[in-house]
C-alpha cells in the first residue's frame, strides 16, 4: 500500500525578483527570466542588443516570465522613416515620369514643335440658305369678304346639259364684297371666262376649275366634257 505524501515534501515555491514570477526551489535559477537583471550600464547607445555581463547573465528582451525588451534607439527610428521617404518618392517618379514615357514610345513631343491646326472649311458648320417668304397676296382695299361658296362642286357638260355653265359665288359674310379669279386646269377640255362661265373645248375628258379670291382662299369644281369635238 502506497504511503501517503507529506505535504513538507513539496518543494518550496521561490517568488523572482527579477520578472515576478514564482518557481520551485529545484531550478537553481528563475526558469522564467533566468535572473537577468536589466542594467543600463550594459547598454551601448548604437547597439540593439546589450552585452552580456559576467557570470552568464544577460539583458532580458522578451522571455516567458513576462520580460520586456527595449524599443528601436532614435537612430534606427531615423533609418526607417527616412528608407519609407525614400521608397515613396521613387513610386511616385515611376508613376508621373517613367510610366507617361513608356506610354508615349519614350519620347516627349515638344511644345515648340506643336503645329497648330487650323479648323478646315468641312470643320464649320453649314448653314443652309434659308428661302424669303414670298409677300402675301395685297387684298383689295374694297374687298369686305373673308371667304366664299360656289354653287357648283361638280357638273357635266353633254348634249342633256346646257353649255355654257356659269358657277355662282357667294361671298362670306353675307354682303360682303370681293373679286374672283377664275382658272381651267385644261382649256382644251373646258374654259372658264372671268364671271366663271365655263365652256366645253375642243375634246372630252376632265378639267378642274378653280375661283381663287385674294387672302390665299380658293374653291375648285370637277367638270367633265361629253360633247364629242365638231366636225371639220
Amino acid at each position: 500500500m502506497a504511503s501517503k505524501r507529506n505535504k513538507t515534501n513539496r518543494p518550496q515555491m521561490i517568488h523572482c525578483e527579477y520578472c515576478g514570477e514564482d518557481y520551485a526551489s529545484t531550478y537553481k535559477h528563475c526558469p522564467f527570466c533566468d535572473e537577468v537583471p536589466i542594467d543600463d550600464g550594459d547598454f551601448d547607445g548604437d547597439e540593439d542588443f546589450p552585452r552580456r555581463s559576467r557570470g552568464g547573465k544577460r539583458l532580458v528582451t522578451n522571455t516567458r516570465g513576462g520580460g520586456y525588451g527595449r524599443g528601436p534607439s532614435p537612430l534606427r527610428l531615423a533609418g526607417i522613416i527616412v528608407s519609407l521617404a525614400v521608397i515613396i518618392a521613387a513610386v511616385i517618379i515611376v508613376v508621373s515620369v517613367v510610366i507617361p514615357l513608356v506610354t508615349k514610345g519614350g519620347s516627349v513631343d515638344d511644345p515648340a514643335s506643336v503645329e497648330s491646326v487650323m479648323p478646315t472649311d468641312s470643320a464649320q458648320p453649314s448653314i443652309e440658305p434659308t428661302e424669303s417668304p414670298e409677300p402675301s397676296e395685297t387684298i383689295p382695299a374694297d374687298q369686305t369678304a373673308t371667304d366664299f361658296t360656289l354653287d357648283q362642286k361638280d357638273f357635266t357638260i353633254s348634249k342633256t346639259y346646257p353649255n355654257p355653265v356659269t358657277i355662282k359665288v357667294t361671298f362670306i359674310p353675307a354682303g360682303s364684297t370681293g373679286t374672283i379669279t377664275w382658272t381651267s386646269s385644261d382649256p382644251e377640255v373646258v374654259s372658264v371666262d372671268e364671271n366663271g362661265t365655263v365652256s366645253a373645248g375642243s375634246k372630252r375628258g376632265y378639267a378642274t376649275v378653280t375661283a381663287t379670291m385674294p387672302g390665299g382662299v380658293t374653291r375648285t369644281c370637277q367638270v367633265q366634257n361629253k360633247l364629242a369635238p365638231a366636225a371639220p
